[in-house]
């Protein structure tokens, strides 16, 4: 698969997952190909009263980047964001959480 099939098919998954998220709450896409793997999370929760709304949404995915006979390398990635509706404060501590919080990770593999 060559990077310009690719980035058009996870820019479709992620606007199919968006839409997905916005209408039921949540959603997750999964793509799977020759090793390849790719996946689309989305997870919404409405706030409360004394609790802010929180949206999960997260993409991981590897690729095989060496095939041989007895081996293979690969690569891996992911990144998410929460965010919450409204900024919360920890009264014990006087920490005030911020509306966003990311996460990124980066491997590979033998």
């Amino acid at each position: 698969m060559n990077f310009s099939r690719l980035g058009l098919l996870i820019t479709l998954l992620l606007s199919v997952r968006a839409a997905v998220a916005q209408e039921f709450g949540g959603g997750v896409l999964n793509f799977v190909t020759g090793g390849d793997r790719f996946e689309a999370l989305t997870t919404a929760m409405p706030g409360r009263a004394g609790a802010p709304s929180v949206v999960r949404e997260e993409v991981s995915g590897s690729a095989v980047v060496i095939r041989g006979t007895d081996d293979r390398w690969s690569i891996s990635g992911r990144a998410g964001e929460m965010s919450l509706g409204a900024e919360r404060l920890i009264l014990a501590s006087g920490v005030v959480v911020p509306t966003k919080l990311w996460n990124g990770q980066l491997g590979a593999g033998y």
